[in-house]
């Protein structure tokens, strides 16, 4: 569910922004299919009932002109009436503006200056976790796994040229059971490359990979040895808006059809959907984690049923921003409050006043 923007201090990039077709992958590649992924078995137990959902935001000043009030940069946890239920203030990293965040199913990891990984808990807990490697010219992100058990880090190390990257996973606690999966240089003229981890999927790693001036893709790589398992949106489609549990929002122009789109979409499974009665295309930022809707920015925005393309009337204009659990979407204005948690079953736009950029759910594991 993580937004993504860049926080490794080699290149800037727009969440979802995509500029053009996927340059070659870094990553080995013994197959391009998905198939290999492990097919979940039914369970004998019952049906948990849904946990609670929040939705956390970053404030950090290169988001806010002009400046917004209070601590430079600042995390916030957000119930779906819109409270604030925690926050804090971390220390600005070195390498980048703000601190890389990464949801579990339990909490949010982030960065606290360059080495420091916290985690912050829904009840405004705050302790100690780990470290990443850090400083003047090495930046690292990560992500934790959905049960909290393991951290996949990617660094990138640009005091020389090319610029050296890695990926490792290990155990969260303690640097233990640790190995390096990946290793491999970048070219850099001046910006450098984008090499993120972003999440987990049933026991795999999610990749954000981009060169300097295109989009190159979100890649599912084994945890074990980096083998590439999918790369998300077929060729000739674009990636728009969140990651999400189901999948990934992908468009496309109508050939002959200027201005013109389709949309669909796909499951980590490689499983393309195609929602129909969407003429918004690329304005659709919103993936809701079930993949039961889609939400397109606008003035008002509309969500839309996947499976039919029904339009959902919602009370709210401007930008989406991405979604708390299945029934709440979070909306930013041009005027205040800034951020409004919309319940789409009932028709209740919430204000919170949380500040900054809506990043990622709480839960935020994408199994």
């Amino acid at each position: 569910m993580l937004a993504l923007f860049v926080l490794t201090g080699c290149a800037s990039s727009q969440p979802g922004a995509s500029t053009s077709s996927p340059s070659p992958s870094v990553v080995a590649s013994s197959q391009t299919s998905p198939s290999a992924l492990p097919t979940a078995s039914p369970s004998a137990t019952a049906t948990p009932a849904p946990p609670v959902a929040y939705g956390v935001f970053l404030k950090y000043m290169p988001n806010a002109a002009p400046p917004l009030p209070g601590p430079p940069e600042e995390i916030s946890v957000v119930a779906t009436d819109g409270t604030v239920v925690a926050h804090v203030a971390p220390v600005p990293r070195s390498t980048a503006p703000g601190p890389w965040l990464s949801a579990s199913n339990s909490a949010v990891y982030f960065t606290d200056g360059d080495t420091k990984v916290r985690a912050l808990t829904p009840d405004g807990k705050v302790r100690d976790v780990t470290t990443v490697p850090g400083g003047a010219s090495i930046g690292s992100t990560f992500a934790v796994s959905p049960d909290d058990r393991r951290i996949a880090v990617a660094v990138l190390d640009s005091s020389a040229n090319p610029v050296k990257a890695l990926i490792y996973v290990e155990d969260l606690i303690g640097h233990t059971n640790h190995s390096e999966i990946y290793a491999t240089t970048f070219a850099s003229h001046g910006v450098g490359p984008i090499f993120q981890v972003v999440g987990w999927h049933q026991g795999h790693i999610v990749l954000f990979l981009a060169n300097e001036t295109a989009f190159a893709g979100y890649h599912l790589i084994d945890a074990t040895d980096a083998t590439r398992l999918a790369t998300v949106c077929p060729s000739g489609w674009e990636v728009t808006g969140n990651i999400e549990p189901a999948g990934v929002l992908c468009w496309r122009n109508i050939p002959g059809s200027p201005n013109q789109w389709s949309l669909a979409v796909e499951s980590w499974r490689g499983v393309l959907t195609m929602v129909p009665s969407t003429p918004e295309g690329p304005y659709c930022t919103g993936l809701s984690p079930r993949g039961t809707y889609v939400a397109c920015s606008g003035q008002p925005i509309v969500v839309h049923r996947v499976a039919d393309g029904a339009p959902v009337p919602v009370p709210a204009s401007r930008v989406v921003l991405g979604w708390i659990d299945e029934t709440h979407v979070v909306v930013g204005a041009d005027t205040p409050p800034a951020n409004v948690v919309v319940d789409i079953t009932t028709g209740t736009a919430a204000p919170t006043t949380a500040l900054g950029a809506y990043m990622t759910a709480l839960p935020g594991g994408l199994d």
